[in-house]
């Protein structure tokens, strides 16, 4: 059985467009697959334990943490943070232990075609891997 976690902190008032959202998942076992959706200032943590995960980070805005830790084989993880406008500030950290792990991070930029303070940090252990940065 394919369990399905759906966490949105998206900002809906153009009083909050700059709101500050912390979101936070914790899964163990097999065939999982979290989606954290985060619209403003954010900071997300997600973690997974076993095989054949799937977790996916998406953050619009500037001023944006994603953390995704995954243990076992077979995972795959996603960070996009893309532009919407600003794109300062983006940190991505992504540790994968286990084999045929897969990892996408996208990271936009602003209006100018600038990327400002961004970094994207990968760790990968065992056999197998992948991962592809896009900055």
């Amino acid at each position: 059985m394919r369990t399905l976690l759906l966490l949105g902190a998206a900002v809906g008032l153009a009083t909050a467009a700059n709101a500050q959202n912390t979101a936070s998942s914790s899964q163990t076992g097999t065939d999982h697959e979290a989606i954290i959706t985060q619209t403003g200032s954010n900071t997300a943590t997600l973690t997974q334990t076993g095989a054949t995960n799937e977790g996916v980070i998406d953050q619009i805005g500037g001023d944006n943490e994603a953390v995704l830790d995954q243990s076992g084989s077979g995972n795959y993880g996603e960070i996009a943070q893309p532009s919407g406008g600003s794109a300062t500030n983006t940190y991505a950290t992504v540790t994968q232990s286990g084999t045929d792990g897969k990892v996408w991070i996208d990271q936009g930029r602003d209006a100018n075609g600038v990327a400002e303070n961004s970094s994207a940090d990968v760790e990968q252990g065992g056999a197998d891997n992948v991962v592809y940065v896009t900055q």
